[in-house]
């Protein structure tokens, strides 16, 4: 466990020069837990971050996928229709509610509001921060406004995963084309919901819709500070990244964030201490595109207190773990397979963890990060 105070922007102004007066945490409690065991074979195909705790950006990467059934899931030729929407007074979870749900769906163009804007899209993809507000609006929507995007979709039957990341909260749902899907999922906000005041976060949420037209309804609010709405959907075939790509746009590449020092660690442990284990081993498949940031595979016995690289390596059969500097992309070439030996730990409850070290490196040395997918952990 860790408290991380993030200033990792980039600018020499805010991590040196103009410093705010910090965090003040108290009345910590532990509780006793216990740790989820993996018995070997352990396998991750990158379908969803469930095996574990992402810190940073982590996340599932729509574009990058390995084999068959990955990327952008076909959601039919409509745009998003989205409404931007100045709140009357201050713009939390509550008042952004009442006010979304006073207007019903597709009545925004006759609602009276102080300030609205309109936009029509093929992605949601907005990162405002805390200085930059909607195209066409004026100072009034810097802080205190909410958005709604509909979007009637066209789908074939299958599992389908939102990817969303949001600075204040967000809810999407599927209605049909009139009135609620009651045959497609239950729930209001039947596909995610996060209605609550927070930093930059990244959720997923994979669901099995039925084939038809549909209309996609996405909300979310902006109460005060920095502004993030960005939504992708995928089918059921990923890779993890320590920046990941979520929309599919020219030039919507991520790059690794500047000084970071962030990972995607097992959540759980990996029982190694089953009688005759010999050479366990751990093989996955990667591209990178590194500058001068580092992507290490390392291991923990002691449930993360230290971790390590050593014995990952001992004989020429298996890989650094180390993803280096440099680039391996589709273009080079297929995924690269790495395999480390975990047989210096046998005998032992084994933590596992990606980390994407860019401690030094700004924004001019760093490039758009480590891809990992096809996780396997057997004899």
């Amino acid at each position: 466990m860790r408290f991380v105070v993030n200033t990792l922007n980039g600018s020499t102004r805010n991590r040196t020069a103009n410093p705010g007066d910090g965090w003040f945490i108290d009345d910590i409690r532990f509780t006793f837990h216990n740790p989820r065991i993996f018995a070997l074979p352990f396998s991750d195909p990158a379908s969803n971050t469930d095996n574990w705790v992402t810190e940073g950006l982590w996340g599932l990467d729509v574009e990058k996928f390995r084999g068959s059934g990955g990327g952008p899931a076909s959601l039919g030729f409509n745009p998003y229709f989205g409404y931007f929407i100045d709140c009357p007074s201050s713009c939390g979870p509550t008042e952004a509610g009442n006010l979304l749900d006073g207007i019903p769906d597709g009545t925004e163009p006759s609602y009276n509001a102080t300030e609205m804007v309109t936009e029509v899209v093929l992605d949601i993809n907005h990162n405002f921060g805390s200085s930059r507000r909607p195209a066409g609006s004026t100072t009034r929507m810097r802080d205190s406004y909410v958005g709604r995007w509909l979007r009637d979709i066209t789908i074939q039957e299958g599992d389908f995963t939102f990817i969303t990341r949001s600075d204040d909260g967000v809810r999407v749902k599927i209605d049909a084309p009139i009135g609620p899907a009651d045959g497609a999922l239950p729930g209001e906000w039947n596909i995610y919901e996060d209605w609550t005041n927070h930093a930059p976060t990244t959720a997923e949420a994979t669901v099995h819709l039925p084939a038809g037209n549909w209309q996609l309804v996405v909300e979310w609010f902006e109460n005060s500070g920095g502004a993030t709405i960005i939504m992708s959907v995928g089918k059921n075939n990923f890779s993890f990244s320590d920046s990941p790509k979520v929309v599919l746009a020219p030039g919507a590449d991520v790059p690794v964030v500047p000084y970071s020092n962030s990972s995607m660690i097992l959540d759980g442990v990996l029982d190694l201490t089953v009688a005759g284990l010999v050479d366990p081993r751990i093989v996955y498949y990667e591209y990178r595109d590194h500058d001068d940031e580092d992507g290490r595979f390392e291991v923990s016995a002691n449930g993360g207190f230290s971790w390590t690289q050593s014995g990952l390596d001992p004989d020429s059969t298996t890989d650094s773990p180390n993803a280096g500097s440099g680039q391996w992309l589709p273009s080079n070439g297929p995924w690269l397979e790495q395999v480390h030996t975990f047989r210096d730990y046998v005998g032992t409850f084994l933590v596992i963890r990606f980390r994407q070290d860019a401690v030094g490196e700004p924004a001019s040395d760093v490039d758009d990060g480590w891809w990992v997918t096809d996780i396997l952990v057997t004899q």
